[in-house]
């Protein structure tokens, strides 16, 4: 092997490419030396639309037999709708991208939990209601 690769790689023991020597553990150890095991470099990851692909093919599975270019054009507009304007999204609160980017999302989960809030408080009092005097003996059952 010749060129730029040559210089970036080694033979393993197993004769598979590995890193070069200077890379690699001076106490003859498997895998690179240490600082370089514990390094961290950043990434660049495309995770929003590969969460995106994923979940327009789970919810969608009848776009893949779609072979019209303008077929599918149109189907994928209907969900980009759906996906941006109906869809609630749990990473963003439980809103749609469309609320949130209009400025709505906040009102809306604070609207949210005052509904939940209030929920709660009208449970409890009704449960104070139900309950019996806890100065009042409670009834013995028959039989016991």
């Amino acid at each position: 092997m010749s060129g730029p690769l040559a210089t970036l790689t080694g033979t393993s023991r197993l004769g598979l490419p590995s890193a070069p020597p200077s890379l690699l553990r001076q106490d003859g150890g498997e895998g690179l030396s240490p600082p370089l095991e514990t390094q961290r470099f950043p990434r660049r990851t495309q995770a929003w639309i590969e969460s995106l692909f994923g979940h327009v093919k789970d919810e969608h599975p009848h776009l893949d037999k779609i072979t019209d270019p303008y077929e599918l054009e149109a189907g994928l507009d209907t969900i980009r709708m759906f996906y941006n304007e109906v869809r609630f999204h749990e990473g963003i609160g439980c809103v749609t991208p469309d609320d949130e980017h209009h400025g709505r999302g906040e009102v809306i989960r604070a609207a949210r939990r005052a509904g939940l809030k209030a929920a709660y408080e009208a449970r409890v009092a009704t449960r104070r209601e139900l309950r019996p005097d806890p100065l009042q003996p409670l009834p013995r059952l028959m039989g016991i």
